[in-house]
């Protein structure tokens, strides 16, 4: 996406999905997100289109840190005085929040994205809900559990909401484009730019060829090392010439990999 991706905040799951393609040159779906952000390894968020009620509160710096940062989920005992005891507003109210929130995958919103994968994929019904709800949570170590109205009564009155088992139907799932880029970076396991803005376009191709050909290569089995001419045939067909793509191809070549001849088996 190139340019316009470096402006965005955010993507939405599916052009979430087509960018991972680009990336790693083969077929990312939309459930391929999902699965991921169940694995653990892609944050996911929520745009809360309309807003949302809920009932929100503080956690500690460490424990804040630990949910938004290192992709911690709290043991079962934790998530409910979590999302029922951490010094929550004003006792018997409730608030409305807006804008980007973040997935910390540590209640009910866990089986909302099982739920979402399942139905992309032809997979059962997920039957089976939390009862801590949905928890969102804030770059400032807010947390928020998701409300629904159950009774009428006054709209300010908790006792006239319950946790909600799933996200509201007007809130969309998205995917931080500074989400993606840790993953990408996960990937390669090498710093990623914060910006492509002053990369060209073959040093961008040269960085995928090398995370496409090497990134599975074991340095003690020569077996597993692409030659030359494999790389350079897949770099001309990104637009490069043969000659370039032949030093490209070199210069990619990680110094501990041997050239020559592989030895016969």
């Amino acid at each position: 996406m190139g340019k316009l991706f470096n402006l965005k905040e955010w993507l939405t799951v599916a052009d979430a999905a087509r960018h991972l393609s680009i990336v790693f040159d083969e077929e990312v779906t939309e459930a391929d997100v999902l699965r991921l952000a169940l694995d653990g390894r892609l944050r996911l968020s929520v745009n809360f289109v309309n807003g949302a009620i809920a009932r929100c509160g503080r956690v500690s710096e460490e424990l804040g840190k630990k949910v938004t940062e290192e992709g911690y989920r709290p043991p079962p005992k934790d998530i409910l005085l979590l999302s029922a005891s951490v010094e929550l507003v004003p006792l018997g109210r409730v608030t409305h929040i807006f804008g980007l929130w973040d997935l910390p995958m540590i209640g009910n919103e866990v089986k909302d994205i099982e739920s979402r994968f399942q139905r992309l994929t032809g997979g059962p019904s997920v039957l089976l809900s939390d009862f801590d709800g949905i928890i969102v949570n804030s770059r400032d170590n807010e947390l928020c559990q998701i409300q629904v109205a159950w009774i009428e009564g006054d709209s300010e009155v908790a006792e006239s909401y319950i946790a909600a088992d799933r996200l509201p139907l007007d809130a969309v799932l998205v995917v931080r484009t500074e989400a993606l880029r840790e993953f990408e970076r996960h990937c390669n396991n090498a710093p990623l730019p914060t910006s492509r803005a002053n990369v060209s376009d073959k040093l961008a191709k040269m960085n995928q060829a090398s995370m496409k050909f090497w990134s599975n290569a074991d340095r003690d089995d020569r077996g597993t090392h692409p030659d030359n001419a494999t790389v350079a045939a897949w770099l001309v067909q990104q637009g490069f010439s043969p000659t370039l793509a032949d030093k490209a191809a070199t210069i990619i070549r990680p110094e501990w990999a041997p050239t020559g001849r592989k030895p016969e088996e």
